[in-house]
């Protein structure tokens, strides 16, 4: 896998998730704590595998 590649894999999360939380969160005002939780677990998970 190129490098370019490997980075937009990992980067894409951490712009796409916020976005999601956002276009979600009048729809689904619950789901919010939900989301932002997985978020953190993602980020925290490719921040200890990085």
């Amino acid at each position: 896998m190129p490098q370019t590649s490997a980075q937009t894999f990992f980067i894409s999360p951490a712009l796409r998730d916020p976005l999601v939380i956002v276009l979600a969160a009048p729809a689904h005002p619950q789901d919010v704590w939900l989301a932002s939780e997985v978020t953190m677990l993602d980020i925290s998970a490719n921040w200890i595998d990085n």
